[in-house]
């Protein structure tokens, strides 16, 4: 920090320990005034340990935590002090001993802290009477930015008050306003602060803090002439840590300089020889000890380069990265290379420091600001410029551009939306027809008000109502045209040209609001240095930590709970995926005498000796049969459990319950990192349950990236009866269908769980799945719907099922007409065949069958229905059990050409969605890893560390009690919470230890407001932070995004006091008369008003 708390508290503490208390005098001599209660307790424990061990100076705060007595005090388990501190009201009254017995006129603090609210009460209760007297001598009020307007105002009569409740002049008390953003001249200045204090202007003195410039060594030019820009920008550069855990002098674990391998500090040398001269490089090396921070401060010091860049910044508060790159590095090839080198320079001077304690050569603040796309949009010309690299469909149309617009900026061609379907995920465009010309189609609340698809491949769809049309439209105009001149060729629909959803259930191309913080708050934490401390290894995401930051408390309480929930949903995939992944296969040996015992014990139990026999060759039977599908990979979600309980990453996974119990100073004696580790392993079976139930039909989940497989034990001993194919027409369709019948089965089985047709085994499981956007343990019957009830057949033609098996009847033979004819039997065959297996429970454990009704009725209906003696009407169902389910590892995987979906397997090349197409294609696990929808999260799931570390959040507000807030701080502070999310209550200089990130949810409202909650990374010895910044959709945000530098540039506003208010001046007017009347009216000993 700046050490602005240090420049007040210290001199304040070395006047009051210099001049004793006058004889007689009465009160406290200090009032410590600050805005928030966090800031209070915060610097109560700074002065507490300032203090500690001497009786001279002695200390109270009062906030409505503190108790009123020593009673109440050991009741709550309120903490005892040193003899420097009060440890209740009475006791700082003089009421009480610090043992809490009765006393009379005992000693009253020298300081007190507290905040404003409170020092109005006390000016009101006649028990608060020992706090005001003669003695005072000073008032200081921290964070004296907040206290503009109204409430200097406020705070100014505040002060006048206390002056004449002490008996004091305001000439005779010292005034101290301090704050780090305070903007304005001089001269207004001593005005506001005159004002607050009851001074006059030229009575007051404005202090300001400069930083002291670090002249360093001469410079020595390098022995080695080299191209400095290309040299920084390499790739090869070593990589050496210079801090790591270890045991300090002193004996104890803590953080020490690193004390790399020789070969790394010869290779560390070599790289830096064309920086600096090979004499300082022969001296930093000699006198490092062979530590590599000492040896990078020696070193850079008198680099060139590196001086060049301290006096840069030197002379500036802040400066563009491409604006400092181009300085230092003028010849370099391009922009991007002189930022690299210019990154590199920058990490290689904050981490040289010549002690673990001291700060760095040149410590630095990155400031970064992002913000989301508002849309996706698509140029028109065939032949745009910027088609070729940023095409998205190759010679048909132009550039893709990542944000809505109307004209294309390299053509200036016309651009329409791209959107993608709700169901499929195929995308298009959006656009709508006046007067024979395309123009964009209008968005409100994220969907499309109107407009048409226009999709630049051909639709499959057979839309009888509105067919496709074919159309030319004029790429600069818009306009529609004919067939022989030049433009976009497009088809025009209103339905989706692969599942024929409606227009109203496509979404525009662009990132969800509520998850864009999300997703940028994880990365940037991912970005962010372990804890160096020895203890890493038994913290979160090895003690990373990050600090954010909302305007709105409702975003801020969102963002830390739904960041750690959505974070732990791809670590516990990437724990399953795991453990299938890194699943041995037995040998053909191994599987052959499991499967020949198997054999031998179902012979014998087919005539046992006896019953006692019976029973233990049936058990024996269950065994070799888990024991095979295990071998094979196909085990049960039980079994797969133990298996993903002993990975490692199920330790990062956060426990709530526990969570409640935890604490920073005993964090390591109680073991809760240990205890959470065994939570979460007796939690894994949930954990397979909630991702393997639903699958949806868009979105990340294990199935949808091809790395598992839903198995349905015994299913292929299921067939249909004989008189269902003689309904099919042809003799080569009846026998194709009786080939692919059990993939035809498990298929319609994959889609049922789609629409939650599978229970967890618990009614208050199935209704709050985490995944599912609808509840769980719904029954399928034939064609009702309701509530509870899923139709499996429908009674449309273009009901998914019926169009996924007319497609599966097309491809084994039969005409168009004849598969839509057929698909009703044959999914009412299947019905019935899947509804009485799950009448056999011994057969088939993993299907259920109920009578279900099929609405939910209300209690006036089931009333009526009662009275008038009608039979409620029931059908029966079947669903699902998950825990009877097999899980493997894909044996098969196949790919839409269309839609690009991924299923674990082909039914004659058809797949239940989209429905009605024969477009999958047999791919590989190496194929969907280059796979441009789901190879990037297939390889981050398995490469990308991220997913191996918990990330541990919480919300830290002022809507938490004042214990847990402070709780949560010391947990964070140790590395034990990986993130807080907090309004305001941590803008201000609340101590969290050393932090190399914050990010900003919002743009704050002020650059005050940005450089209270940016200062508090990169506070004490840390080399480098980044304050990172989400600007919104809003015109404040967005001028910020584009104009960074001259926000950041830009002077602090001047406090204002007005005091013209009348209502104010008449509010502290009725708050003085009401003191004066508690004075005459009641002792100091007698208690009055609601806080006490």
């Amino acid at each position: 920090g700046s050490g602005k708390t240090e420049a007040f508290l210290l001199p304040l503490l070395a006047r009051l320990f210099r001049a004793p208390r006058a004889p007689g005098a009465r009160g406290v001599r200090a009032i410590l005034l600050y805005p928030l209660n966090a800031l209070v307790n915060d610097q109560v424990e700074r002065l507490y340990r300032w203090l500690h061990g001497q009786e001279d100076v002695r200390l109270f705060h009062l906030n409505s935590e503190v108790p009123e007595d020593a009673r109440r005090a050991n009741e709550r388990g309120w903490p005892r002090f040193d003899a420097c501190r009060f440890r209740t009201r009475q006791h700082a009254r003089g009421r009480e001993d610090a043992d809490g017995r009765k006393i009379e006129h005992g000693p009253v603090p020298d300081v007190l802290v507290t905040n404003y609210s409170m020092l109005e009460y006390m000016l009101c209760r006649p028990q608060d009477a020992p706090f005001f007297g003669s003695a005072l001598e000073a008032v200081v009020l921290d964070e004296a930015h907040l206290y503009s307007g109204v409430l200097a105002a406020e705070i100014s009569l505040l002060l006048r008050r206390v002056y004449a409740r002490c008996g004091r002049k305001a000439r005779d008390v010292l005034g101290l306003a301090v704050s780090a953003t305070l903007g304005g001249q001089p001269d207004d200045l001593r005005r506001f602060v005159g004002g607050l204090f009851s001074r006059p202007p030229e009575a007051v003195r404005a202090v300001s803090g400069r930083p002291a410039p670090v002249a360093p060594p001469p410079s020595v030019p390098p022995d080695v002439e080299r191209d400095l820009a290309a040299h920084l920008a390499a790739d090869d550069w070593p990589r050496v840590p210079t801090l790591v855990p270890g045991e300090t002098p002193d004996g104890e674990a803590g953080v020490v300089l690193n004390s790399p391998p020789p070969e790394a500090l010869d290779a560390l040398e070599g790289r830096l020889r064309p920086l600096v001269g090979d004499a300082v490089l022969a001296e930093a090396r000699a006198s490092c000890g062979g530590r590599a921070a000492p040896f990078l401060h020696q070193a850079l010091r008198r680099a060139p380069l590196a001086e060049r860049l301290h006096r840069l910044l030197s002379a500036r508060r802040s400066a563009p990265l491409a604006e400092l790159a181009g300085e230092l590095f003028p010849a370099a090839e391009n922009s991007a290379q002189a930022q690299r080198a210019c990154l590199r320079l920058l990490q290689l001077t904050a981490a040289a420091r010549p002690a673990v304690d001291e700060h760095p050569f040149l410590p630095h603040r990155l400031h970064l600001v992002v913000r989301a796309a508002d849309g996706a949009s698509v140029c028109l010309n065939p032949d745009c410029p910027e088609g070729e690299a940023r095409g998205v469909a190759p010679r048909r149309l132009g550039a893709l551009w990542a944000d809505a617009l109307e004209r294309c900026p390299s053509c200036r061609s016309r651009c329409l939306a791209l959107a993608t379907c709700g169901e499929c995920g195929v995308p298009a465009l959006v656009g709508q027809s006046r007067e024979g010309v395309i123009l964009p189609a209008l968005v409100r609340r994220g969907r499309f008000v109107g407009g048409e698809l226009l999709s630049w491949e051909e639709p499959v769809t057979d839309d009888r109502e509105d067919p496709p049309q074919e159309i030319v439209v004029d790429p600069h105009s818009g306009e529609l045209c004919g067939f022989r001149d030049p433009g976009a060729r497009l088809w025009s629909s209103k339905r989706c040209p692969l599942c024929a959803s409606k227009l109203e259930r496509w979404l525009p191309f662009a990132s969800a609001r509520s998850l864009v913080p999300i997703v940028v708050a994880e990365t940037l934490l991912a970005s962010l240095p372990p804890n160096p401390t020895p203890e890493q290894h038994h913290l979160p995401a090895r003690g990373r930590r990050l600090l954010a930051f909302s305007d709105s408390r409702r975003s801020a309480a969102r963002l830390g709970p739904t960041l750690r929930v959505l974070h732990e949903t791809y670590v516990a995939r990437r724990a399953l995926a795991g453990a299938l992944r890194d699943h041995c296969p037995p040998s053909a040996q191994d599987l052959a005498e499991l499967e020949e015992e198997l054999a031998e014990t179902r012979q014998r139990l087919a005539n046992p000796r006896s019953e006692f026999e019976a029973r233990r060759l049936s058990r024996r039977v269950e065994d070799l049969e888990r024991d095979l599908a295990a071998a094979r990979g196909e085990g049960f979600l039980e079994q797969w459990a133990e298996v993903v309980a002993a990975r490692p990453e199920l330790a990062e996974l956060f426990d709530p319950a526990l969570g409640q119990e935890h604490e920073a100073d005993r964090w390591f004696e109680a073991g809760f990192w240990q205890r959470n580790h065994e939570r979460a392993r007796e939690r894994a079976l949930e954990l397979l349950q909630d991702h393997l139930a639903f699958r949806p039909r868009r979105g990340a989940s294990l199935e949808g990236l091809g790395l598992v497989e839903v198995l349905y034990p015994e299913l292929e001993a299921l067939d249909f009866p004989s008189e269902l194919y003689l309904e099919i027409s042809r003799a080569q369709a009846r026998e194709r269908i009786r080939e692919v019948r059990t993939d035809f089965l498990a298929a319609l089985l994959d889609d049922l769980r789609t629409e939650g047709c599978v229970t967890l085994g618990s009614r208050d499981r199935d209704q709050n799945h985490p995944f599912a956007h609808r509840a769980l343990g719904r029954y399928c019957s034939l064609e009702r719907e309701g509530v509870l009830l899923v139709p499996f057949a429908g009674k449309s033609e273009r009901h998914r099922r019926r169009l996924f098996a007319a497609a599966v009847l097309e491809a084994a033979g039969l005409r168009r007409e004849e598969a839509v004819q057929a698909a009703r039997p044959l999914l009412r065959g299947a019905f019935r065949l899947l509804l009485g297996a799950a009448r056999r429970e011994d057969a088939f454990p993993w299907l259920e069958s109920d009578d279900v009704l099929p609405v939910r009725q209300s209690a006036r209906r089931r009333r009526r229905a009662s009275r008038e003696a009608r039979p409620r009407e029931f059908t029966e169902g079947f669903r699902l059990r998950l825990d009877r389910l097999g899980v493997r590892r894909p044996a098969s995987l196949f790919r839409c050409a269309r839609s690009g979906e991924v299923w674990p397997r082909s039914v004659l090349g058809c797949a239940p969605h989209p429905p009605g197409l024969r477009t999958l294609e047999p791919v590989s696990a190496e194929d969907l890893d280059r796979d441009p929808r789901v190879g990037r999260q297939r390889r981050e799931l398995f490469d990308d560390a991220l997913f191996a570390r918990g990330l541990w959040a919480e919300e830290h507000s002022a809507q938490l009690s004042a214990a847990e807030n402070r709780r949560l701080q010391d947990l964070f502070r140790i590395g034990a919470r990986n993130l807080l999310s907090a309004t305001t209550t941590l803008e201000l200089g609340v101590d969290i230890g050393g932090l190399n990130g914050v990010f900003l949810a919002n743009v704050p409202p002020g650059l005050a407001n940005y450089q209270q909650r940016g200062g508090r990374a990169g506070r004490r010895a840390d080399g480098s932070s980044v304050v990172l910044t989400l600007a919104r959709s809003r015109p404040y945000d967005r001028e910020v995004f584009l104009r960074l530098g001259d926000f950041l540039q830009r002077p602090l506003r001047p406090p204002l006091l007005i005091g013209d208010r009348e209502r104010v001046a008449f509010r502290h007017l009725d708050a003085f008369l009401l003191g004066r009347f508690f004075q005459e009216l009641r002792s100091p000993d007698e208690q009055a008003g609601a806080m006490r």
